[in-house]
């Protein structure tokens, strides 16, 4: 029998400027409830299966990926710094 091992969360952290406030997770909140689900789907997606390649996810280089959901017809795109190799993390910026 195969061992296979168990998933391992990554941390997502939204992108924070000085004053403390987070454009990545007020864009979302602006979203439509059925836009926010699909987008929030393919963030667990990427979050639980990492690496993820396309569709979802696209390397941009230098660290830098995007995590795309398609919502009928319309992209919705999230950038991802991945600082998946030492410390699994990954920030997002619109």
């Amino acid at each position: 029998m195969l061992d296979h091992p168990q998933p391992q969360k990554i941390p997502l952290i939204f992108y924070r400027t000085g004053a403390g406030s987070e454009p990545v997770r007020e864009w979302l909140k602006g979203l439509p409830e059925v836009e926010r689900q699909a987008i929030g789907k393919d963030l667990l997606r990427a979050q639980w299966r990492w690496p993820v390649g396309m569709p979802l996810c696209r390397p941009l280089g230098n660290g830098m990926w995007e995590v795309r959901t398609y919502r009928q017809g319309v992209q919705r795109v999230c950038r991802s710094v991945s600082i998946a190799a030492p410390c699994g993390t990954a920030r997002f910026y619109q």
